[in-house]
Formats: C-alpha cells, structure tokens, sequence
C-alpha cells in the first residue's frame, strides 16, 4: 500500500512498501493514510485504492510510485492509466504534461524531435520493408481483441498498417522484423484513437529500445542473447545451473518482441 509519511517540507514524500501482492500490507509500515476521508474497508475496495493512488502519483508528478506500481499485480489496470503514464516511464513526456484528467486542455505541442520528424506518411517516399508489414498485418489481431466485427478488425489493421508504415518512412534506415507488429499491436491498443500518441510512443521505442533489432543485420541481437545467461547467473543460480547448455536463441521471439507475442 501507498502512504504519506510525515514530512515538514510543504510536498508530502510517497513511499512505496512492496509486498508479493501489492494490496498486502504491514500494520508497522502504515503512516498517515493518503485516503483518510474513506474506509479501507466495505465498498471501498484494493482497485479503487490502487486507482487513487496512480491519480496521486500524476498529480504530484512522482514518477518513482508510477514505476513501482507498473510493476505489481494487475500493472496499470487499464489503457486510460497506460496512455498517460507509459510516455513517463519511457522519458517521453514529464508527469506534468499527462493528460489524465480530460478538463485539462491539451498543451500545445513543442517543436522537438518528434514533430520535426512526424512528417505525413504520403508525403514520404514507401519504406523497402512494407510488403513484409502488410502481410504481418494480414496475420494480426488474431486473439485480442475479443468479439470485434469483420469492419472493426480492417480499420484496426489499417491503422496498424499506418502506424508501422509511418514509423518507416520517417526513420528510412530502420529495419522492420518480425515480431515487430506485435510491440505496435499493443500500442495501438493502448493508445486507441489518439494516434499521434502511439506514432510518438514507437517511435521512440524503436529509435532508443528497439534499434539494435532493426539493424540490417541480426548480430547485435544475437549477442544481446547472450546476456540472457549472465543476468540468470546473478539472479537465479540454480536456474542457470539447469539451462546454461543451451542455446539462447529459444528466447529471441521473447527478446524483440518484448513478450508481447
């Protein structure tokens, strides 16, 4: 659980106790409560607290709660915290600049490196890689999401399509992969109908997390795969003992799609 310890600076400091299920807590550990206006009891149930908390978390711009909270059960519960708090945790936006809360008015737009890049896609000559992208995307949204109609899957996979391809052709010397879709799949998901969004979010996914992957060829990738053994060696032992005879390459769909498969 989340609480504000006492503090006699004018902002409250958020600390974080972690427990295997994050709505466990220590009765030692609980300071004053961030919600004391309601019950920790009856209708006022873990989720709602958990929401609370990521609203807070905005709202004092802590980034570290939001990062803590990503990583425990449930993630970030649902795509309205996603949208706004995964630009944080990637360094694309400031907490501040989050739109979470819809009376805000949407700031304007500062001329970085994504708008100066954001070309429209018509306007840029096709990318070597599309006819690969178009029949990934003839094989996407296959299992999620659930009970959507024969016109909702084409207008997902066009803008799929758009997303990727737009991508592409604002960064020609990128490399599309398999596996690829899948990572925009997610962030289109996400992202729903603000597509500018997802367009700023893969892009800097791609140019500072998934470049190494994109690269004209596989080695970097290949070598990244190696780091597998020695991250498992300091942190499972025992584990590694069991597996360090293998090959690495089983782990490669896991690696570049980032378990998005």
């Amino acid at each position: 659980i989340y609480y504000i310890m006492p503090t006699t600076t004018a902002t409250a400091t958020a600390t974080a106790v972690l427990q295997p299920e994050w709505v466990k807590m220590d009765i030692n550990d609980i300071g004053n409560s961030i919600f004391n206006e309601k019950s920790l009891i009856s209708d006022y149930n873990n989720e709602d607290l958990k929401k609370d908390t990521l609203k807070l978390a905005i709202k004092q711009n802590n980034k570290e709660i939001m990062y803590q909270l990503s990583q425990t059960r449930e993630g970030l519960i649902n795509n309205e915290f996603r949208s706004k708090i995964w630009p944080v945790l990637l360094g694309i936006e400031s907490p501040v600049n989050t739109k979470l809360n819809k009376s805000i008015e949407k700031d304007e737009e500062d001329e970085n490196e994504y708008t100066k890049s954001n070309k429209d896609i018509n306007s840029l000559s096709p990318h070597k890689d599309e006819d690969q992208v178009k029949k990934d995307i003839d094989r996407s949204f296959i299992n999620y999401p659930k009970d959507i109609t024969k016109i909702e899957l084409e207008s997902l996979r066009l803008k799929l399509n758009n997303l990727i391809v737009k991508v592409l052709r604002n960064n020609p010397k990128l490399n599309y992969y398999q596996g690829y879709h899948d990572i925009a799949t997610i962030i289109l998901l996400v992202f729903e109908n603000d597509e500018e969004s997802a367009f700023k979010f893969l892009q800097h996914l791609s140019l500072f997390h998934l470049r190494d992957h994109m690269l004209p060829s596989i080695e970097s990738t290949i070598d990244q795969l190696h780091l597998i053994y020695d991250l498992i060696e300091k942190t499972d032992p025992l584990m590694f003992k069991l597996i360090k005879f293998l090959d690495p390459s089983f782990s490669i769909s896991f690696i570049i799609s980032i378990f998005s498969t």
